[in-house]
This record gives C-alpha cells, sequence and structure tokens, in this order.
C-alpha cells in the first residue's frame, strides 16, 4: 500500500509545499522454483511467516526570490536572485529514523515578457533504504534474486547543477512555450547496494561505496490544450570494490548509457469551474549489464555475466478537477506498464525491484 498527500502555496515567485507518503509492503514466500530443461518448475513450498515493510515520510520545500532584480536595462531585468531550503523525516519500522536537508542557491540572469533563463546550485543528502524485494524475495524470474535481510540503507550526498529557461513563441492566436533544462548531477553513496551473484542467484549486497555522475537533457513544450515534456539521461557509476586486502574502483555497468523518457498531456476545460485531463507517458531504458569478477594471472578484471535487454514501458492517466472551492482540486487514476512486462529496474542510487508488472493508483491532488 502507498499513501501520498502533498500541497502547496505560492504567491508571485515564492513557493512553499508540504507533503507526507506512507509505504506499507507485505512479503510472502508462498512458492520456490528451480530451473530444470529451461523451464521453470515449482520446487517446494516453505511456510514462511509474512514480512512487513513499512515508511512514513513528511517533507517540506520553500523557494523565495528576495531580489527579483539588480538591474533594469529596457524591458530585460537582469541578476535576480533566490534561495531553496527543503527538508524530509522518514520514519522506518526496520531501520533508524533519518533527517535528511536540502539547500540551494538560484539565480535568473536575464528576464523579460515571454523569456526567463535560471541558474540554480542544489546539495542535500538522501536516505534510501532497501526494498522489500532486496531484503526478502526469493527465486524470482527473471534474474534468480536472492534476498538479503542484512543489507544497511544507502546515505547519500547530492551536488546538481540545473541551467534552464522559459521560451514563448508567437504562432497565429496561440503561443508555443518551450522550457529546455540542462542537469549535471554527482551522487556519493555510502553502504551502496549492488549485486553479487552467489550460486545460481543474484544477491543484493552493501559496497562501501558508489560515485554516480550524469547528466539530464529534457525539453518542455506547451501548444494550444497539449503539454508535452522530452528527455534523455545519462548516468556513469563506480563502485569501490575490496578483494585480496585491495581496494579499486570498478565501473558498474548495470546502470544503462541511455534512457529517454517522453510524455503528453491534453487538457480540456469544461465551462470556467472544471478541467479533465488526459495523458500518455513511457520510456526506453538502453541495453546494460549485470557484472561479475573473475581472478585471472594478470590480476582482478572485470566481465559481464548477465546482459540485459533494453526495454519499453508505457502508461496512460486520467484526471477531473474543479476550482469552485477556491483552488484545484483533482481526482486522478494513473495506470503504469499497461503491457504488463516483465524487466530489470535501474535506479539512480542503486536497483529497486527485479521486475514491475502492471499497477494503478488513485490520488487525489490539491494545489492552493
Amino acid at each position: 500500500m502507498d499513501l501520498r498527500f502533498e500541497t502547496s502555496a505560492k504567491k508571485d515567485k515564492n513557493l512553499i509545499l508540504v507533503g507526507a507518503d506512507l509505504i506499507n509492503d507485505n512479503e510472502k514466500i508462498e512458492s520456490l522454483y528451480k530451473l530444470q530443461d529451461g523451464e521453470r518448475k515449482l520446487e517446494f513450498k516453505p511456510e514462511e511467516p509474512k514480512k512487513t515493510f513499512r515508511n512514513l515520510g513528511v517533507y517540506g520545500q520553500i523557494y523565495a526570490l528576495p531580489i527579483e532584480r539588480i538591474y533594469q536595462a529596457g524591458e530585460f531585468s537582469i541578476l535576480g536572485a533566490g534561495f531553496l531550503l527543503g527538508a524530509r523525516y522518514d520514519d522506518h519500522n526496520i531501520y533508524e529514523d533519518v533527517f535528511n536537508t536540502r539547500v540551494g542557491a538560484v539565480i535568473l540572469p536575464l528576464k523579460k515578457a515571454g523569456l526567463s533563463t535560471y541558474v540554480k546550485g542544489i546539495f542535500g543528502t538522501s536516505f534510501r533504504a532497501p526494498s522489500p524485494e532486496q531484503l526478502f524475495i526469493t527465486a524470482t524470474r527473471p534474474g534468480d534474486l536472492d534476498g538479503n535481510p542484512n543489507l544497511k540503507p544507502e546515505k547519500s550526498k547530492i551536488t546538481e547543477g540545473i541551467v534552464g529557461g522559459t521560451f514563448e513563441i508567437p504562432v497565429g492566436f496561440e503561443q508555443i512555450e518551450l522550457k529546455p533544462e540542462i542537469s549535471i548531477y554527482t551522487i556519493n553513496v555510502k553502504d551502496a547496494i549492488e549485486f553479487d551473484k552467489k550460486g545460481n542467484y543474484i544477491k543484493p549486497i552493501n559496497r562501501p561505496s558508489k560515485l554516480s555522475q550524469g547528466f539530464d537533457i529534457s525539453l518542455g513544450i506547451r501548444f494550444w490544450k497539449i503539454k508535452s515534456n522530452f528527455a534523455y539521461s545519462s548516468v556513469q557509476s563506480k563502485v569501490k570494490e575490496e578483494f585480496l586486502g585491495e581496494v579499486k574502483d570498478i565501473e558498474n555497468k548495470f546502470f544503462p548509457q541511455n534512457m529517454f523518457f517522453f510524455s503528453a498531456l491534453f487538457s480540456q476545460s469544461i465551462g470556467e469551474s472544471y478541467e479533465i485531463d488526459l495523458g500518455i507517458f513511457g520510456r526506453y531504458i538502453g541495453k546494460r549489464n549485470i557484472s561479475t569478477f573473475t581472478v585471472k594471472w594478470i590480476g582482478l578484471t572485470e566481465i559481464p555475466y548477465r546482459p540485459l535487454p533494453p526495454y519499453f514501458t508505457s502508461g496512460i492517466s486520467l484526471s477531473a478537477g474543479t476550482k469552485k472551492i477556491g483552488y484545484i482540486t483533482k481526482i486522478y487514476v494513473r495506470a503504469e506498464n499497461i503491457f504488463n512486462k516483465n524487466y530489470w529496474e535501474p535506479g539512480f542510487t542503486g536497483f529497486d525491484i527485479p521486475q514491475n508488472p502492471f499497477w494503478f493508483l488513485i490520488g487525489l491532488e490539491s494545489i492552493l
């Protein structure tokens, strides 16, 4: 069960956002399978008690623009400045409670009607507990993942630089709004969750540290009643591996070099108080490997063990909202992986789940 609540208040360029989320998952090993003659066959049904994983998080963020401009040159406002402060508190039933923070500075180099630019520098910390699958699950296809109840959570330090803007181009009686953005980031992870081959299974383990470096490029387009977004992301990761008393930096090829994302949302107003939104979205994840290590005469060498093919998933969303009660309130339904495709899921700080079949959620969103 996953529940989330988020609301925000905005005045001019100042924004306050608060929210909370709850994850409560139960995992029970009902059947154990083995691979025989190329087929998966039931081996036995263990009597395993149900295990519960719960996490309650509360968070907030403030963005303020105390300096809208330092100098005015005709239509252009030059050098506005602002700041960002955020915090999150997590309460876990398995791990210790954690408090993380996020701070940033924002500069608006140039702004006028139909044009605005920004530069952001952000530093923050994060905490990621192992998923229930990483802790408990056994003999799951694809990949024969074996859970590890002794896993430690990941603790990360994140540094990010962002450059972007908004451009409005008149087209007849309409306008095309373009929002390009480039983000470059570095993530240093302590107790990083990686994967090692133990017998017939791939078992998650903790590495002392991991360094991930990557970039995201995105372009938002708004025209008529349609809002769309296209993004490309790439990340490279190195982990510290200790072998025979020597610590080495090993490139982690589980992370794909190519990730593409897209979304499109069509909005239709009904009268002055109601709105219906219909959206589609999808992603493409490039080829990568789960790697293992072998000792040769020339020393420690990394070899690919299990190549993982690229995959594509898609989803749809539908929401209905009203402004009659003084602020926007929407009820939405979101369905992901509508073709029920199994895959291995990469993440920015580690591995999430070995497969992700079709699922949907129903939510309520309010914007003050």
